[in-house]
């Protein structure tokens, strides 16, 4: 009995997460100034279900910003939510959309100071803010030259699979943060590692 529920609650989750994929890619089929006012919708859907979630940003707020009072804290918690949701629009640019157009949305300064430590031949570690424009970020950088993320695996196979599929469409490989040696190995083979500040190692 407990196999048959763990099967059928294996399939309502698949479910559910081919609804939700289902509904982002639409959303990349209407105008691009509408994608940020939905992200920040869904944020604050995210705002409303992810409990956990949200006892996380709460907790990290206070600790950050104790001296700008209760109100405020709260303001953050609440724009925080929203750019969750636009990054995980975002997300979706960058798996289904043309690496030509996410190009085209970006403007790069300061790259011959990056290009002077990769012809060092030393090994670079790249680090980039996890913020909600990490992901158009990551996809613009790995057309600029070779990289590897360093990155904590999902939870959710649904995710895990959509994130192989963009790494292998914009031609990025994945090491996971836990992985000491493969970390030191990519280093040793002079390789460009993007790591997010905010991943514990």
């Amino acid at each position: 009995r407990a196999l048959m529920l763990n099967y059928l609650k294996n399939i309502v989750v698949k479910f559910s997460w081919s609804i939700i994929f289902f509904c982002l890619r639409c959303i990349l089929l209407l105008p691009r100034v509408m994608w940020h006012k939905i992200g920040r919708s869904l944020g604050c859907l995210f705002f409303v279900l992810m409990k956990k979630r949200q006892a996380v940003i709460k907790k990290n707020i206070e600790l950050c910003f104790p001296h700008i009072g209760k109100s405020k804290q709260n303001e953050l918690q609440k724009h925080n939510i929203q750019e969750l949701g636009i990054g995980a629009i975002d997300f979706f640019v960058l798996r289904f959309k043309s690496n030509s157009y996410i190009a085209k949305q970006s403007n790069i300064i300061g790259f011959d100071l990056l290009s002077k430590a990769v012809e060092a031949k030393e090994g670079v570690i790249i680090f980039l803010p996890h913020t909600s424009t990490l992901c158009l970020a990551i996809g613009v950088l790995s057309q600029l030259l070779p990289i590897k993320l360093v990155h904590r695996p999902f939870k959710h196979e649904a995710l895990r699979g959509i994130l192989s599929k963009l790494s292998r469409k914009i031609g990025m490989k994945l090491v996971a943060q836990r992985d000491v040696k493969g970390i030191i190995k990519a280093l040793n083979n002079k390789g460009n590692l993007v790591i997010l500040p905010d991943h514990d190692m």
